[in-house]
Formats: structure tokens, C-alpha cells, sequence
């Protein structure tokens, strides 16, 4: 219990001791960068995208091991994949906005029922 003389003056800072002990609704995610994309994703990318989205410059194909062209240069990996990480980035980030958008909703209405 809180009692004493004093207690009318400091209903704020009470407010605000109580308000701190409490459990958050949900925690805004930070955007993402194409360096946060881990090796699973990649894979995901690069499966999805197989034969797809190749850079149509040097004549890219898939000879069923590696990414070949016409200048003999060879890739295991796609030879978009930052261009690929970059999209799926910006999608991601387009995710995320839209979660933190709800979540800033929650956390406004609940300020607005404690004030």
C-alpha cells in the first residue's frame, strides 16, 4: 500500500513507477538490411529464383551445377543474389512497417487508457 502525507504530489511519479513494471504489448522489430539475410533465407532465395531474374547482359544459364555465361566466368551462386537480398529486403522492410505501425496503434490506445 501506498499512504502518507505526500502521496497527492507524487501521483505522477507513482503512475510512472507502476507504468515501468508492466509488461510491454509488443516491441517494434528494427528494419532490416541486406547484410541481416541469413544463409537460410539466401538458400530460399536462390531456390525460388532458379533460372529466374538472371542478368540478361552476359547471357546467364544453369548447366544443373553452376551459373555459367557466355564470357566463361562460373558462379555457385545466383549471380543476382544482392539484387535478390535487396527485394526481399525491401519486402521484408514493407513487413516490418506495417507490424510496427499496429504495434504503435496498441501502444497509443493503452497510454490514452491510463491517462
Amino acid at each position: 500500500m501506498i499512504y502518507g502525507r505526500n502521496v497527492v504530489d507524487s501521483v505522477e511519479l507513482i503512475k510512472e513507477v507502476f507504468m515501468s513494471c508492466k509488461t510491454p504489448i509488443a516491441v517494434k522489430k528494427p528494419l532490416r538490411e541486406v547484410e541481416d539475410v541469413t544463409e537460410e533465407e539466401i538458400a530460399a532465395l536462390e531456390k525460388q529464383y532458379y533460372m529466374k531474374m538472371l542478368p540478361p547482359d552476359k547471357g546467364w544459364y544453369h548447366d544443373g551445377r553452376i551459373y555459367c555465361n557466355e564470357d566463361q566466368e562460373y558462379s555457385s551462386c545466383h549471380p543476382a543474389l544482392l539484387k535478390l537480398m535487396g527485394i526481399f529486403v525491401e519486402e521484408e522492410n514493407i513487413k516490418i512497417g506495417e507490424y510496427n505501425r499496429e504495434v504503435q496503434k496498441k501502444l497509443d490506445a493503452e497510454a490514452k487508457s491510463y491517462n
